[in-house]
């Protein structure tokens, strides 16, 4: 770039620089306090615990400080820093200035790592014994974050605007990706990596209880972390779902996109955790299953950060992120291999004879017990784990064996998952009926009969309700989904899924109120289990008896679609490059009802470029969302310009073009001067008449800011062509046949009872942060080991611990 050009710019404030500069040695204070903590702990033991909590402390102000300054220098507009250009501009309001902070690799590292030491930071004061162990694991965690950032620095200044010594900078950064301009972008992220931060605790006290070689003390104070931990997570990965669906146009919540399963698989290994934890409270058994569900939820989220950040995703996800800095991927990809090993070595040298130690000697319940039915769904959330790791890895998998990356359809994960969503959600609605003593199936199905019972009853009312097409559901009976190698009628199949959901919520419900005015600590978990299922239900039927059409809509053209006829009713603004700018199109419901949808519609410039961004107008009522879907209109007749030169005959897309030649008009190289187009179009109109038209459109040069302007001529009504340039040696024309009147192209989908989503969210969230609350650590306080109260008073039971004759704490103790 010419240095005279960059000199002309203004030169960055000394401020900046020096915030920039404050930024980059918080992050190496983080890798110093966090590298001393761990020496400390792994060396000094108890001689130096102040100072290990203390170094601790300063690398959590390190990356505190560093979040800090690069908010500064956001809200500021310090576009001398290569990420602040490249992510932010003027116009953003400041609660997107402070969003675009996360927007890009470097940010979002950032905010993970300040997370995840919030969150230690925190736990630490209730380690007591594990406080040591806990800190050489966080501290070993955060310090490989903090290095990686130093590779992969936000304060990086933009190396050819430096011009002897002197930073200058661009009068406007780059802005935020337009498609992350929702108000989710300023929700979602935070609290998905708050749940991601909250990982490293779980870990941590795993590894502390191995290395400490208390395997039971650990399980009070992780309890509320991985409770607090699956809520986040759980919200975090719903917002994600609520921003796509808002956005992306796609109709629905959930794609199975790699970048989602990454966020997904870590949650399900910490909702097999905090259910193990209640058996090894309860019966003192699953304790070496507890240690690697702890292992495996943390180091799976490790593993698909590397995955998300190699570049391998960028052609098979929307959401993947840009290549990592080499030296901060071999970081990461030496942290993740480390971690891996060690764990594994401490569970199989240390964890396992520690565990036999301790384990109970009552055989393990089977058949209708609790823990047998807690085994079961253990297995199957972790077995979905499993199979859902195996489905992100895949463009991994194929890059490596095949030399090709392709990654795994969604139909693909709905043909898998079901089977293991069938047991897991039944097992939801049987499990807080069944007793810690195995009674026998008979006794366990005597209790659940009232509740199946209502749960088939309101399933009957629902489909009696939905197959009225006055109530709005409109189900389509013809209608038929694969199952296996054959087919089966949809409302069936969705029958059969809702009242799963359905049984779960009733029974789960019926649960909490027998146990109002009782007993605050099993409520929380039920109450998180009709969230669970109220959620499901919610995303099975919007998209199961959805009802979609695609089709185009041209202004003085109406289309009818699934019973609505659209008309375009023209742009809000005239202004195309505001973001506020909405097209408008006039509804006609079934039932005659009309109103206004108003998908966003703008162009915004790229490379020189103007390029459309579009998203879904979405009407929402009690019982359905009417979601309307606008593509990119279509604007041009023809597939690409064409050049004609003087003489010529050529047939494109049924247009007949001949004789296309130019002349100039005025000075050449002076603003004013025009060049003219002389050709004949012969046109048929829709009863195939050929109609020939003599065209003139005319390139005009203007004024510096201005450039060349071109000025269309009119073919007919429908059509309108443009000289886009000139052949000098040849004069020759190339010409670009337009739309007078924009295609728009058009999804439209009919989604009932997505309210259910919603609802089901906030009662997840309600249910997670309740169990949290409930069950934290309070040191001697015996209630803490209380676990989910059984169906009836009289079968709680003690068992004895091996290793000293105490009774473990059980329901009523």
């Amino acid at each position: 770039m010419d240095p005279n050009f960059i000199s002309s710019m203004p030169v960055a404030p000394s401020w900046g620089t020096t915030v920039g500069a404050v930024g980059r040695i918080a992050i190496i204070i983080g890798v110093i306090g966090f590298t001393s903590a761990m020496a400390l702990a792994l060396f000094g033991a108890k001689r130096f615990a102040r100072f290990q909590v203390a170094a601790f402390g300063l690398g959590c102000v390190g990356l505190f400080s560093s979040f800090g300054a690069l908010f500064v220098l956001f809200q500021r507009n310090q576009y001398e820093f290569e990420y602040v250009a490249s992510h932010s501009d003027r116009s953003l309001s400041l609660w997107y200035k402070t969003a675009a902070i996360w927007g890009g690799q470097q940010g979002s590292f950032l905010l993970w790592a300040c997370c995840s030491a919030l969150f230690a930071f925190c736990a630490l004061r209730g380690a007591g014994p594990f406080r040591r162990w806990f800190i050489v694991a966080a501290s070993a965690f955060l310090a490989c974050i903090c290095g990686i950032l130093v590779y992969e620095s936000p304060y990086k200044l933009i190396a050819d605007f430096v011009v002897d010594g002197v930073a200058h900078m661009p009068p406007d950064g780059q802005g935020v990706t337009p498609s992350l301009l929702n108000y989710w972008f300023t929700i979602h992220p935070p609290i998905i990596f708050m749940g991601f931060g909250s990982l490293v605790v779980i870990f941590g006290y795993a590894v502390a209880a191995m290395l400490s070689g208390d395997l039971s003390g650990y399980v009070p104070r992780a309890r509320p972390w991985a409770l607090a931990s699956v809520g986040i997570l759980g919200v975090g990965i719903c917002t994600g779902g609520l921003w796509a669906y808002e956005t992306q146009g796609w109709g629905g919540f959930w794609a199975w996109d790699p970048v989602e399963c990454v966020s997904f698989v870590p949650w399900l290994g910490v909702a097999s955790l905090i259910h193990g934890f209640i058996v090894q409270t309860t019966r003192q058994r699953w304790i070496i299953t507890n240690l690697i569900l702890s292992g495996f939820a943390f180091l799976s989220f490790v593993y698909g950060t590397f995955l998300t950040r190699s570049g391998l995703l960028t052609n098979v996800s929307v959401h993947a992120f840009a290549s990592m800095d080499k030296s901060a991927s071999k970081i990461l990809l030496g942290f993740l291999i480390i971690e891996v090993i060690a764990f594994g070595a401490l569970v199989v040298f240390r964890g396992q004879p520690l565990a036999k130690a301790m384990s109970s000697p009552v055989a393990e319940s089977s058949g209708a017990s609790r823990e047998s039915l807690y085994r079961f769904g253990i297995l199957m959330l972790s077995l979905l784990a499993v199979v859902i790791t195996i489905g992100m890895s895949w463009p991994l998998l194929t890059d490596l064996f095949a030399h090709r990356t392709s990654d795994v359809k969604e139909r693909a994960y709905h043909q898998v998952v079901g089977w293991f969503f069938i047991p897991i959600i039944a097992l939801m609605a049987i499990a807080p009926y069944a007793s810690w003593r195995d009674k026998g199936w008979r006794v366990l199905g005597a209790k659940m009969v009232n509740v199946f019972a209502i749960s088939m009853g309101i399933v009957g009312i629902f489909l009696f309700v939905a197959k009225n097409p006055n109530y709005g559901v409109s189900i389509d009976q013809a209608a038929r989904i694969p199952i296996l190698r054959t087919s089966v009628p949809l409302v069936w199949w969705m029958s059969f899924l809702i009242l799963l959901c359905v049984f779960s919520i009733v029974a789960n419900t019926w649960r909490i109120a027998e146990m109002v005015g009782k007993t605050k600590l099993g409520l929380s978990g039920f109450i998180a289990h009709v969230g669970v299922a109220i959620l499901l239900g919610g995303l099975i039927i919007s998209r199961g008896f959805e009802r979609t059409q695609s089709f185009f809509v041209q202004e003085g053209k109406p289309a009818s679609a699934i019973g609505y006829t659209i008309s375009y009713a023209g742009i809000s603004k005239d202004d195309l490059r505001d973001r506020e700018t909405k097209a408008k199109f006039k509804i006609e419901a079934p039932d005659g009802t009309t109103f206004e949808a108003t998908p966003g519609l703008y162009y915004y410039n790229e490379g020189g470029q103007d390029k459309p961004m579009v998203w879904p107008y979405i009407r929402r009522s009690l019982s359905h969302d009417f979601y309307f879907s606008l593509h990119p209109p279509i604007m041009d007749a023809w597939e690409k310009p064409v050049m004609f030169i003087p003489g010529e005959t050529k047939v494109v897309n049924e247009f007949t073009v001949k004789n296309g030649t130019y002349k100039m008009v005025g000075q050449p190289g002076q603003p004013g001067t025009r060049f003219v187009a002389d050709v004949t179009m012969i046109v048929k109109d829709k009863d195939e008449k050929a109609h020939e038209y003599r065209l003139h459109p005319e390139i005009e040069i203007g004024n510096a800011e201005e450039g060349m302007i071109p000025h269309m001529a009119r073919i007919d009504d429908e059509f309108l062509v443009q000289m886009t340039r000139m052949d000098v040696a040849t004069k020759g024309v190339e010409l670009r046949v337009l739309l007078a009147h924009p295609l728009f192209p058009v999804d439209l989908f009919y989604k009932p009872m997505t309210g259910l989503v919603w609802l089901g969210m906030f009662i997840l969230l309600i249910g997670g942060l309740m169990a949290a609350v409930y069950r934290r650590f309070k040191p001697n306080a015996g209630a803490d080991l209380i676990v989910d109260p059984e169906p009836t008073p009289s079968e709680s039971v003690a068992i004895d611990s091996p290793k000293n004759n105490a009774p473990i704490a059980t329901p009523q103790s």
